[in-house]
């Protein structure tokens, strides 16, 4: 879990900037979980080729157009539905696999959209920070009213410290570990749902070791 910056060292800074990761340790993890989570993608275009039945590179174009991964999830959701319409127990196993890929997928969307930087108390080889835009935007407003004031009240604001949160080794691993378990059961769905009937049985069995326990549906009560 990534700790908050003001829980980690209360009275540390941090500062921005687009080129940290030139220089931090952990660069190589954060290129592999973008990396892994463009094979994600492949999969799930391959998973959407099987439900609409048509060439993948008609579909890949087709979701290329689609910037906002939320919005590829919910056509391949959309998919799901029509085609699995009379298989109620595999749209219920395609629900939990796609909830689970959206889960994951949320740290994948922090590091790609959210700034990078280091606290200033802090070892620079030991963690990132790691920060809403809106937290840069708010300081640079600041500075600006500050900057334009002919007689300031007070000194310029430092930037705001409380939504900013230190990754280190242990959530780093975690980021590469949740973009790995997204490609296999990905992959093991689209097995199940539409790979070789030999095969489903031994997708469904390894999915239901690697995901969530589902609680079982009430059976109805008999009217007296």
């Amino acid at each position: 879990m990534w700790d908050k910056l003001s829980r980690v060292h209360p009275t540390s800074g941090a500062w921005l900037s687009p080129t940290v990761l030139r220089k931090s340790p952990f660069a190589p993890n954060v290129a592999t979980v973008i990396s892994l989570w463009a094979f994600c993608d492949v999969e799930l275009v391959l998973l959407l080729t099987s439900f609409l039945k048509a060439d993948y590179r008609i579909v890949a174009q087709m979701l290329n157009v689609v910037v906002s991964g939320e919005t590829r999830m919910a056509m391949l959701s959309a998919a799901a539905e029509s085609r699995l319409v009379k298989r109620p127990r595999d749209l219920a196993l395609f629900n939990v696999v796609t909830s689970e890929v959206r889960r994951y997928r949320k740290t994948r969307n922090d590091l790609v959209h959210h700034l990078w930087g280091w606290a200033g108390k802090l070892d620079e080889t030991e963690h990132l920070v790691l920060a809403q835009p809106i937290a840069l935007m708010t300081h640079e407003l600041n500075k600006r009213a500050y900057e334009s004031a002919k007689k300031p009240r007070r000194v310029p604001a430092q930037l705001d410290t409380s939504s900013i949160r230190v990754g280190r080794t242990t959530e780093f691993q975690k980021a590469e570990s949740d973009a790995r378990k997204a490609i296999e059961i990905v992959r093991l769905l689209r097995q199940a749902l539409s790979g070789p009937r030999t095969r489903r049985a031994g997708a469904r069995a390894q999915l239901s070791r690697l995901l969530p326990a589902q609680p079982k549906p009430q059976a109805k009560a008999k009217r007296r």
